[in-house]
């Protein structure tokens, strides 16, 4: 079974809020709908249970969307941690970074790039973070 990252799981948890308000249906509703107990989805969304990959089969079957629709690109919602003159500054994903130090999502990755291969990025540092 594949495991999805921490990102990927609150990625799903929206996923699922979203198109369960596009078709106006409740969590009782789709826990229904798919045969499960009453209270899955809402344990699934609120992190009781955790969400595996036959859960997520289930609701792209169900809503006729990819896994990707639901847990999101792995790459794109990879946690990166951030470092300026070796000082920790923050973590999350890429686009978050980029909008929080205002440089390009493709240059941090670049930056996380060079980082693994040894390299020097001048002040700042990027660094993927393994969960």
């Amino acid at each position: 079974m594949s495991k999805y990252t921490k990102n990927q799981i609150e990625h799903a948890k929206q996923q699922v809020q979203l198109l369960l308000a596009s078709r106006g249906m409740t969590r009782h509703q789709l826990s229904f709908e798919l045969g499960y107990g009453r209270d899955a989805v809402t344990s699934w969304l609120n992190g009781r249970v955790q969400l595996g990959k036959f859960q997520v089969q289930c609701l792209c079957d169900y809503f006729g969307v990819t896994e990707s629709s639901i847990v999101g690109d792995p790459e794109e919602l990879a946690d990166y941690k951030l470092y300026k003159d070796g000082r920790y500054i923050c973590r999350g994903p890429l686009k978050e970074l980029s909008r929080i130090i205002g440089k390009d999502a493709g240059m941090l990755k670049y930056y996380a790039e060079l980082h693994a291969q040894g390299k020097k990025t001048g002040n700042l540092t990027v660094v993927r973070s393994e969960e």
